[in-house]
């Protein structure tokens, strides 16, 4: 069921017709919330390419710190309105054990006029070391862009 979701969701954001930003940031900062809490900085390289950075840990156990590193293509589904997708990697510690994975992003993004971004998103993944097998998960996010 999960697979099909992620195929629909992929699928949906395909047939979006992509469109030079109107509304760009070169930065920002934000708090996501998920199934852990973390620190989002992300930073445009392009109109529709950014390099986001993730930092978070979990406060339930099994308790983890991850920090993950997404390459971004990003483009307006109207003004204000957006859609992303890329791949990344994530390196932390989960259940006291180092791991590391390779992810791909999901989501949508709407910026506000006042500089606020609020962004949903999936974050599946692909762990290997010590906890070898397929995980996600999926966060809000809002960020102050500058």
């Amino acid at each position: 069921m999960k697979k099909l979701l992620m195929v629909a969701l992929l699928a949906l954001c395909a047939i979006v017709v992509n469109a030079r930003s109107s509304e760009p940031y070169n930065k920002a900062v934000g708090l996501r919330l998920g199934s852990g809490v973390g620190i989002d900085y992300k930073h445009f390289v392009s109109d529709e390419i950014a390099m986001q950075l993730i930092g978070s840990f979990g406060l339930t156990k099994p308790s983890y710190v991850n920090f993950t590193g997404l390459y971004v293509w990003e483009w307006n589904i109207t003004k204000r309105f957006y859609w992303f997708i890329g791949p990344g990697l994530t390196a932390g510690v989960y259940n006291s054990n180092f791991n590391v994975a390779i992810n791909g992003i999901v989501g949508l993004e709407y910026r506000f006029k006042v500089p606020l971004a609020l962004a949903a998103d999936v974050l599946p993944g692909w762990y290997f070391m010590d906890a070898i097998g397929v995980g996600w998960s999926a966060a809000l996010t809002a960020r102050y862009y500058f």
